[in-house]
């Protein structure tokens, strides 16, 4: 039997990359790193976030994990996604003619920080608390993996 996502799960998971890709952004352009682009798609992937650090133009890949009951979310990435996000930072480069920049792969791992709000398994609520009540380092922890590939 296949399973598919209905329309609303599907919106649901879009939000909730979007908004940790947001906090990926806000979290490199703190470290000094000057945003280019967001969400670039091609036929071949995507790549969630472009950079660019001094001489480097560096493509992110964001992942979220409400837990490591299966692994860290920089560890969720296997050999078929790298090849995904490298093939689209190729399209990029070409596309855009950016020859004199170095291309980095780096990996964002968010995952809650504040275990004692006793909402970890729900990460909409935790969205919710986060825009209500303080700012979002506050709740989530930050794994930034340069050249992670």
């Amino acid at each position: 039997m296949m399973h598919t996502k209905s329309a609303s799960t599907s919106s649901s998971n879009h939000s909730r990359g979007s908004f940790f890709e947001s906090l990926a952004s806000n979290f490199l352009s703190k470290k000094g790193l000057i945003f280019i682009e967001k969400n670039f798609r091609t036929k071949l992937g995507e790549i969630d976030l472009i950079f660019k650090d001094k001489c480097s133009l560096v493509f992110v890949e964001v992942k979220f994990r409400r837990n490591d009951t299966f692994g860290s979310p920089t560890e969720s990435i296997n050999a078929k996604k790298i090849q995904r996000i490298k093939l689209a930072a190729e399209v990029y480069i070409q596309t855009k003619c950016l020859f004199d920049l170095d291309p980095r792969f780096d990996v964002i791992g968010i995952t809650p920080n504040d275990k004692s709000l006793g909402i970890e398994d729900k990460p909409d609520n935790l969205i919710h608390a986060t825009r209500l009540a303080r700012p979002a380092k506050n709740f989530y922890q930050f794994d930034w993996i340069k050249e992670a590939f």
